[in-house]
Order: structure tokens, then C-alpha cells, then sequence
């Protein structure tokens, strides 16, 4: 890897590092943003189930309250005339309490409460429960909750202030001097030292005799028939008793002394799952996004890394050729070459030329493939009649490295393949080029053709008896522009373009070329479609 190389990794890892960063900072603070906005859902859907639930329950408990509010004042103090949630109907005047026959409580609990019910604990809690107090503006989410249950609240009290006093009260025996019999409205509060009996209470004045008149209530089965109303909206809501002034943040009841817990809601808000599937796909757009920047960041590099290799090889393969050419012609144009040698300067003139035509022939072909441009129509090739019209330009090819071609044909009959025959003989000159470059040292000189047929394809083979290919080369062997400079200065001639130019010749004619493992040597074998 060159220095320059290392250096566009290091940007590129920067680069990557930042871009990460930036997005997963994002990508927290958008799971953020979506948890106050989940929580801001959840609680506003709470909130508006809450208050539905309130206001069913205020119906379904104002009923309750004008059924008892409508209770003749007699039934107070005679038995008889009970509502299901009735426990206990009672009288309190300033000389004692009244109580009718109870329902579900034992001689001493009733002893113990109507011990409790004086005149003046009921003059005291009989007092009107009083509105929420409004509070200033303000904008926090918790704050704007708050505000709507204050304002549910006094809205809700206000209607059950308006509830109408129907108290069948006994008529006055002279009404035009004594005033007409009068009722408080219901009120619902809280008695016991515990706190914990539920109670309808009213003020009401008979004869010039002011009593309070009540009933207890069964808390439970109240408790059970409410959630049960409210089910569908609040599935795990409970209710408490209220027993301390109310506060705005609260879900109170107005018509019994009661709090309400919503608890949690049975499933959550609508597009409360859509976050993590949608920051998923984000993600993956960007990791795709990412590895196609990274693929393209390598194509490029690997296509400058190319370009320089080829650059630098093709200046080494032209330099030797030209400075032949150069100092031959200056020779023989200033008449300093004998003429019996004139043949010999001018022999080597001609094989640089044909060096030098064979390179060119290479590039352009390649950059036609690179551009798309394929080999003409496929159509059928003999082998045996392609070998025979090159074999003598090949053998006086190879005949200047001091080598010598052997051709081998299947005896079965001819050897017909689908092919170009001009791409096929690039492919085959290529292939005898390489093998008198790298193998004319080798003692066994022959490079042998053979041409067969196989039982799905046609097989042309080179192969030669040089030193062969070493594993970790034959790697790379087929990539273009494989040498580098110094590889193209100690090796043979050539800019490493023949293999891969070969290859993809071949393979343009739906055919492959590759390097078959061997003892000694090395083995091409072009394999294409038979005929």
C-alpha cells in the first residue's frame, strides 16, 4: 500500500467515524424525543379516559344521590323503603341520634357509629365541598393536565350543586303562620374515626327543629359497581376514598368523596410502534448508503492504484523499444554500422516494432472490452484449420526465444467451438507470448497446442515446461496492470495485461480461460462452447 493509498484510508476512516457519530447522536436523541412524545401520548390519552370515566361514574352516582334526595323525611326514622347500596338510614338532632333497622353490621358496630354521629361532627362535615381553585397560566405538560382536571372538576361540581333538593317533607299544620318544611341538598362524606364509612348527608327543618338526616352506604359494592362502569376505558383504575382537600393534579369525583387511579391503559396509544421499525430502516439506509461509498471508494482507488501500475509499467515496457529505436536509426543514418551488419540493426529494429505493435494491440483491445464494445457475432470456429493458418507466424515466434511449437489435435475428428476466430488468435498469440518470455530458459523448449473436445465443452490448451506460476501469483495472475514498476523491471517484458485481456476475451465469447495446476510448467486452457 503506498503512502498516498494510506493516506485516503485514513480520511476515509475519519470521515466514517464523524458520520457515524453524527447519526448515532441523532439517532439518541430522536429515541428521546420519541419516549417524551410516547409518555406525552400515553398521558393525554390517560387523561381523556380519566375524565370520560369521571363523568360516567358522575352520572351513574348523581342518579343515586336524587333517588335518596327524594326520600320522604319519615323513612329517616321508620324502617323500610331501602336502596341496594343502603346500609343504614339515620336522624341527628341536637338531642340525639335516630336510627332505623341497619343492614350487614353487627349491634357493636352500630353502637360504635351512631356513638359518632353527634350534632355537632355532622354540622361539621356537613359543610359544602369547595371548588379547585384556579391556577396560573403555564405551558409544562404536567401543568396543562393539571389545569384540565381543575377546570373538569369545577365543572363537574357545579353540576352536581345544581342537583335538586326532592325531599317529600310532611305538611305544615298551619301553613299561614308557620314557615314551609325545608331540605339542604344531599352532600357525601366521609365518617368514623377511620374515615372509612361512605355516608349521604342533608340538612332538613320540620316544625322549627332543624335535624340532619343521612344514610350509610355500602362502600364496597359502590366501589365494585363503579370500576365495573368504567372497565372498558380503565381497565386497572381503582378508587380511594378523598378524605384531604382536593388538588388540582388529581382525578376527584364530585358527587362522592372519591379519587381515582387510572392505572395503566390496556394498550398503548396508535403510533407508539412505529419508531423502532422506521429508525431501523434509517439505520439500514445508511449502512447501505455507507458500504456503497466504501465500494466506490475502493473501485476507485483500486482503478487509481491500476492506472498508476499501468502508467509506470507501460513507461518501463516503451522505454527499452524507443531507445533502441533511437540510437539504431542515429547509427545507420550517421553511417557508423558496417553494411554487413546493416541486416542485423535493422532485424532488431523490425522485432521492437512488432513488440511494440503487439502492446498497443493489447491496450486497445482491452479498452474496447472496458467500453463495452464485445467480439462480433459467435460463430463456428475449426481449431484444427485456426492452427494450421498460425502456425507459422507462431513458430517463428517463438523460434526468436529459442523455442519451438508442437501441435497436438483430437484424433477423434475436428475440433468445431463457437467463437470469434480474431479473438481467439489474440488469445492464443498471448498465451505463446507469455510462455517464450517466461519459459525460454527452460531445458525442454517445446510449447505444446492442443486442441480437444470435451463431453460439454472444446478445450484449447497451452502449455509450456518452464518454471510454472507460483500459487500466491496465480492469485492475481488474471487482474490488469498486475506488475508494478519493479516487477516490470526483473521480469519479462510486458505491462501484465495479456492474461486479463485474454480472459475476458474468452469470456465475451461465453467461454473462460484459466491456469490448470501441473507438475512442471504452466497450463492455459481456453475452454468454449462446441459448435
Amino acid at each position: 500500500m503506498t503512502a498516498q493509498s494510506r493516506y485516503a484510508w485514513v480520511i476515509l476512516g475519519g470521515c466514517l467515524a464523524v458520520a457515524l457519530a453524527g447519526v448515532g447522536w441523532l439517532s439518541v436523541t430522536a429515541q428521546r424525543l420519541h419516549r417524551v412524545e410516547q409518555q406525552a401520548r400515553a398521558d393525554a390519552a390517560l387523561g381523556e379516559n380519566a375524565r370520560l370515566a369521571l363523568w360516567r361514574m358522575e352520572l351513574a352516582t348523581s342518579a343515586l344521590i336524587e333517588r335518596e334526595a327524594a326520600r320522604p323525611a319519615p323513612d329517616y326514622i321508620s324502617p323500610g323503603g331501602r336502596e341496594p347500596f343502603d346500609v343504614l338510614h339515620f336522624q341527628v338532632s341536637r338531642s340525639g341520634p335516630t336510627a332505623t333497622t341497619a343492614v350487614g353490621l353487627r349491634g357493636d358496630e352500630l353502637r360504635k357509629l351512631m356513638k359518632q354521629l353527634s350534632w355537632d361532627y355532622l354540622q361539621y362535615v356537613t359543610q359544602p365541598p369547595a371548588s379547585v381553585a384556579a391556577v396560573s397560566q403555564v405551558s409544562t405538560p404536567a401543568a396543562i393536565q393539571q389545569q384540565r382536571n381543575e377546570i373538569e372538576f369545577n365543572a363537574r361540581n357545579r353540576f352536581v350543586q345544581q342537583l335538586p333538593s326532592q325531599a317529600v317533607l310532611p305538611a305544615s299544620p298551619n301553613p299561614k303562620t308557620e314557615p314551609r318544611p325545608s331540605a339542604g341538598p344531599m352532600t357525601a362524606v366521609w365518617l368514623g374515626e377511620g374515615l372509612d364509612t361512605l355516608a349521604l348527608i342533608r340538612r332538613i327543618q320540620v316544625d322549627g327543629v332543624e335535624s340532619i338526616q343521612g344514610c350509610i352506604l355500602d362502600w364496597p359494592r359502590i366501589r365494585t359497581w363503579l370500576l365495573e362502569e368504567i372497565k372498558d376505558l380503565l381497565p386497572t383504575a381503582q378508587l380511594e376514598p378523598r378524605t384531604s382537600p382536593a388538588r388540582g393534579e388529581e382525578y376527584l369525583l364530585a358527587t362522592l368523596p372519591l379519587r381515582l387511579i387510572p392505572g395503566r391503559l390496556a394498550k398503548p396509544p396508535e403510533g407508539s410502534a412505529e419508531f423502532w421499525p422506521v429508525l431501523l430502516s434509517a439505520w439500514g439506509g445508511i449502512l447501505l448508503a455507507i458500504s456503497a461509498g466504501v465500494a466506490l471508494f475502493l473501485g476507485t482507488l483500486a482503478l487509481s492504484e491500476r492506472r498508476a501500475a499501468f502508467v509506470s509499467a507501460v513507461t518501463h515496457e516503451l522505454r527499452t523499444p524507443l531507445t533502441t529505436f533511437r540510437m539504431y536509426t542515429e547509427m545507420l543514418a550517421q553511417g557508423m554500422v558496417a553494411k554487413d551488419q546493416h541486416q542485423e540493426y535493422l532485424e532488431t529494429l523490425h522485432r521492437e516494432a512488432n513488440r511494440l505493435g503487439h502492446l498497443v494491440e493489447n491496450v486497445l483491445a482491452y479498452a474496447r472490452l472496458q467500453r463495452g464494445q464485445r467480439t462480433q457475432r459467435l460463430e463456428r470456429v475449426d481449431l484444427g484449420a485456426l492452427l494450421a493458418r498460425e502456425e507459422r507466424r507462431l513458430r517463428e515466434h517463438a523460434a526468436k526465444a529459442g523455442m519451438k511449437i508442437v501441435i497436438e489435435l483430437d484424433a477423434a475428428g475436428p475440433v468445431v467451438a463457437l467463437g470469434d476466430s480474431m479473438a481467439i488468435e489474440q488469445v492464443l498469440f498471448n498465451l505463446v507470448d507469455n510462455a517464450c518470455k517466461y519459459a525460454r530458459a527452460a531445458p525442454d523448449s517445446r510449447i505444446h497446442l492442443i486442441a480437444r473436445r470435451q463431453t460439454k465443452r472444446v478445450e484449447l490448451r497451452v502449455k509450456d515446461y518452464g518454471p510454472g506460476i507460483p500459487r500466491e501469483q496465480g492469485r492475481r495472475l488474471f487482474e490488469p496492470f498486475s506488475k508494478s514498476s519493479q516487477e516490470a523491471a526483473s521480469s519479462a517484458p510486458g505491462v501484465g495485461l495479456g492474461l486479463a485481456l485474454s480472459r475476458r476475451l474468452a469470456r465475451a465469447m461465453r467461454g473462460d480461460l484459466t491456469l490448470e495446476p501441473t507438475q512442471n510448467g504452466a497450463c492455459f486452457v481456453l475452454a468454449l462452447q462446441p459448435a
